[in-house]
């Protein structure tokens, strides 16, 4: 079931990614680092679902993923606001997260499993500057429709349950491997619907300049 729900998961992906090609989002300033952004996103849900299908582990592939899966939602965020504060404050958690990311590569290489440290601290960033760019968009009257809104809901519900779920897996999985299971199944249900949100948002944002 799990397996199942990840490659549900993992091809959804790619939906927001072929609305954003329909509507030519690469042309489109305000979105083009969005869809960029998402287009990596899908890249490496398949990539990893696949390899987790045939048993080889993923581990060095988030790694090194994870430093670039950083910056470019980092700049998407920021490319939905006009705030000049509120992108200082999203390059300096990049310059944050990169520092910790050389720790992870070089103290923790050969120590512990690269995904149970790393992804967690692109998932904690993600979702710090989710959350900054929803109070300061709602502080500015922003509605639900609005497609930066939409950005900013699809990276908290995509991210935040990272936070926990790769350290807690890793604890209870020896004694509990069915609560494990449960939890990254209803981790793929939140991923389902950040995509959803992410489709929404390169529907109902700007259209490209002709």
């Amino acid at each position: 079931m799990r397996i199942a729900m990840a490659h549900v998961a993992s091809f959804v992906s790619i939906v927001p990614v072929a609305v954003g090609i329909s509507r030519r989002a690469w042309r489109n300033p305000p979105v083009r680092i969005l869809w960029l952004w998402l287009l990596v996103i899908a890249a490496v849900n398949i990539i990893t679902t696949a390899m987790g299908a045939y048993a080889i582990r993923t581990s060095a592939l988030m790694l090194y993923s994870d430093i670039v899966l950083a910056w470019l939602g980092l700049l998407a965020l920021s490319q939905s606001t006009t705030n000049q504060r509120i992108r200082t404050v999203f390059r300096a958690l990049g310059v944050a997260y990169s520092c910790w990311w050389v720790f992870c590569v070089i103290v923790l290489d050969n120590q512990h499993s690269f995904s149970s440290y790393s992804y967690p601290a692109v998932s904690v960033v993600l979702t710090i500057a989710a959350c900054i760019l929803l109070v300061v968009l709602v502080r500015d009257g922003a509605s639900l429709r609005e497609w930066r809104v939409l950005v900013g809901l699809g990276t908290l519900i995509s991210f935040a349950s990272f936070v926990p779920l790769g350290p807690v897996s890793e604890q209870l999985y020896p004694t509990q491997p069915r609560t494990v299971l449960l939890l990254w199944e209803l981790n793929a249900v939140l991923l389902i619907l950040g995509s959803i949100l992410f489709t929404l948002a390169l529907k109902w944002a700007p259209n490209p300049p002709p």
